[in-house]
């Protein structure tokens, strides 16, 4: 297979198949629903290392990667007699669901939070570059200042939408925006 590997969507048949990781986001049940919800969002290569992507924000042009796991669900088990390392299959099975993601007209993915927490350095290898940096600020205690005039709070209903997502577009950067869709749920 000129060493490049075949990268595919994984079939829900083959659930049974994939060793999740230690920490995965999915309990098996879980993770074969997922599949079967979402057909085009898991890929594989041929020993069911996989990779599962979803919609980032209910936006259908980015994808975020949410999980990715390696030889019996942990990304240092040792590789066989003659095998590729787990850092080239994994480079491998990236480069080719980035493909399959392409194809699928998409035009950005991004590394999920947690997935980013365990392997960004595999992610920074592949080329993946800080398209934003957030910086979260939390304070211990809170100051709460009561509203200079009355607050009303309502909830939200289908015709606020139109303005929800006006205040949303120039509040927050383009890659924030939520969208109708994400209101909606």
């Amino acid at each position: 297979m000129n060493g490049q590997a075949a990268i595919r969507t994984l079939l829900p048949q083959e659930c049974r198949l994939v060793s999740l990781r230690s920490d995965s986001l999915f309990n098996h049940a879980a993770f074969k629903e997922y599949v079967t919800d979402h057909p085009a969002s898991t890929f594989v290569n041929e020993r069911y290392e996989y990779l599962v992507v979803d919609r980032w924000k209910s936006r259908d042009e980015i994808a975020e990667i949410i999980e990715m796991g390696g030889p019996s669900g942990h990304p240092l088990s040792p590789h066989g007699r003659g095998e590729q390392p787990w850092s080239v299959r994994r480079k491998a099975l990236l480069t080719g669901a980035l493909d399959l993601i392409r194809a699928q007209g998409l035009h950005m993915v991004l590394v999920g939070e947690v997935e980013a927490r365990r392997s960004l350095s595999a992610y920074l290898d592949a080329g993946f570059t800080e398209v934003e940096h957030i910086v979260a600020y939390r304070s211990v205690q809170p100051l709460i200042l009561p509203p200079d005039t009355r607050l009303t709070v309502h909830p939200l209903t289908v015709s606020d939408l139109d303005d929800l997502v006006r205040l949303e577009q120039e509040t927050f950067p383009w890659l924030w925006w939520f969208g109708v869709d994400e209101w909606l749920l």
